[in-house]
């Protein structure tokens, strides 16, 4: 016979037919419901009182072992939670990240690593030191129409290192900066004739457009951004080669909504041309620096 459930209890919550349990802790011996262990889960089919004076909570649940069997599982034995849908997924989500973590272990150099998990953090970092240099030209120019966008900048910065900082410790996230600025001091010689190689583009292309300075540095991050897309690319088809399976990399949506920032900055880049061959140049010998880059990690 089943009674109408009224108290809450925290450790022994309302269950209905067809929820998830898993059972927390034990207060009884080891040889009472030996099936009924700590971290086992089990599917509900009904809850109710004990008919006892105490009207303790009784969770009545398949048997795991035994097709038409049943277990029950009281209050006065057993401490349980209820598993949700959402933690189900994020559990089977955690799952899936491992294995193919594991796989990725498995199957690739560590230099593969390096190029897969560090270098589009490096970019990134040069990406913004482009784009601080952008907002600090823009600030001492006293550019009042970009004033806005410069807001905007800043928290999109503010909100990549939040999310960056979710995955990594201070230690780490030190790491990368101190090998952005060696690599930026190391190449130092090809982003200046990179820059140059923009500037006279940009010149050439665009003369009645002022600031030409904060605008190369705008376009600059831009080009920069197109490369940590095509080296993501490259890599998603490195990860299909070896594991036999095509997944595209998830989009750093912080840097597309820095790209569509750094267009306003830089003016109205129809005209401009991407493909000059001193740029198609720089970026090469700039793709070329970051296959070689030497990677100091820390360890925990």
């Amino acid at each position: 016979m089943a009674f109408t459930i009224t108290k809450f209890d925290s450790k022994h919550p309302i269950a209905s037919t067809g929820d998830l349990i898993e059972i927390t802790s034990r207060r009884c011996s080891d040889k009472v419901s030996p099936l009924t262990k700590v971290g086992e889960r089990f599917v509900v089919l009904s809850c109710s009182y004990m008919n006892n004076a105490n009207k303790t909570i009784q969770i009545v649940v398949r048997h795991p072992k035994r097709k038409k069997a049943e277990l029950r599982i009281n209050a006065d034995r057993f401490d349980w939670k209820l598993i949700t849908i959402d933690e189900l997924k994020e559990e089977n989500f955690k799952k899936e990240c491992a294995a193919d973590t594991q796989k990725l272990i498995d199957n690739f150099t560590f230099e593969e690593h390096m190029q897969m998990s560090f270098v589009p953090m490096i970019i990134t970092h040069i990406v913004w030191h482009y784009a601080d240099m952008v907002l600090a030209q823009a600030a001492a120019n006293r550019i009042i129409m970009f004033k806005k966008a410069g807001r905007e900048v800043k928290y999109v910065k503010q909100s990549y290192e939040e999310e960056c900082r979710k995955d990594l410790d201070y230690n780490h996230w030190k790491s990368i900066g101190e090998e952005t600025n060696r690599f930026l001091q190391e190449c130092s010689y090809h982003f200046e004739i990179l820059w140059f190689s923009v500037n006279k583009a940009f010149k050439k292309t665009m003369p009645e457009y002022p600031y030409s300075e904060m605008r190369t540095n705008a376009i600059i991050a831009i080009l920069l951004i197109r490369f940590l897309d095509e080296h993501n690319k490259a890599m998603d088809k490195l990860i299909a080669e070896k594991m036999g399976c095509a997944k595209n990399s998830i989009r750093n949506q912080w840097t597309d909504k820095l790209y569509t920032l750094m267009e306003a900055y830089a003016g109205e880049l129809g005209k401009f041309d991407y493909q000059d061959k001193d740029i198609l140049l720089c970026m090469s010998v700039f793709q070329n620096n970051i296959n070689k880059i030497q990677f100091n990690i820390v360890n925990d």
